[in-house]
């Protein structure tokens, strides 16, 4: 008897823990992440990358800080009639009302807040909320982090969900003028080869 009773004494305890933590044993479906999550680049080339929502229910609003290498990568402006460096809006959820835009290329931060207004219908299932399009400065591999965002739904409730960051490759540059003389010296070469069997076949 004593044991089943520290047994259901222990029991209680790990729930009341559980709910103190807030643990949730359901899984976590929604996703905001960086699609492509990985890009090559060669230096002074350009590409986007989707900041996009995947398996959601009930989205309203999305409020998303980024960070990048500012000595790798610069973000270009999607709107070069407005002061600053801006994103490009995505569709998911609706741009009805953008808080924030706005992008540092010297610090390398990304803030950006959005929200659909009433009487739009939530968003179901998957989209872009940004694009946001990158430079390639000088040649390595790096991140663009998700730092830290949040999902919302109608009443302003949080939606749980997980970050994914996206990975940038740059690759150093081959002059043309190099690779011209490679392909005239391969020519050369082959070129002397087949002359030498020529000869040696007479």
């Amino acid at each position: 008897m004593r044991v089943k009773g520290l047994a259901a004494i222990w029991v209680l305890l790990m729930l009341s823990t559980l709910a103190l933590t807030g643990f949730d044993i359901q899984p976590v479906q929604a996703t905001l992440q960086l699609v492509p999550n990985s890009i090559q680049l060669d230096v002074n080339t350009t590409a986007v990358l989707d900041l996009a929502v995947t398996k959601v229910s009930g989205l309203y609003g999305v409020e998303a800080h980024l960070r990048f290498d500012p000595q790798v990568l610069e973000v270009v402006d999607a709107d070069p009639t407005t002061e600053g460096v801006q994103l490009e809006s995505g569709t998911f959820p609706a741009p009805d009302f953008v808080a924030l835009n706005q992008v540092d290329n010297d610090a390398g931060t990304i803030d950006y807040a959005v929200t659909q207004l009433s009487p739009r219908e939530p968003r179901e299932g998957s989209g872009v909320v940004a694009h946001i399009k990158v430079r390639a400065k000088r040649p390595s591999t790096t991140q663009v982090e998700i730092e830290k965002f949040i999902l919302t739904d109608t009443s302003a409730g949080i939606i749980r969900a997980v970050g994914e960051n996206g990975q940038v490759k740059i690759r150093r540059n081959v002059p043309w003028l190099l690779l011209g003389a490679g392909s005239v010296i391969a020519l050369l070469i082959v070129g002397g080869v087949g002359y030498a069997i020529t000869i040696g076949r007479k």
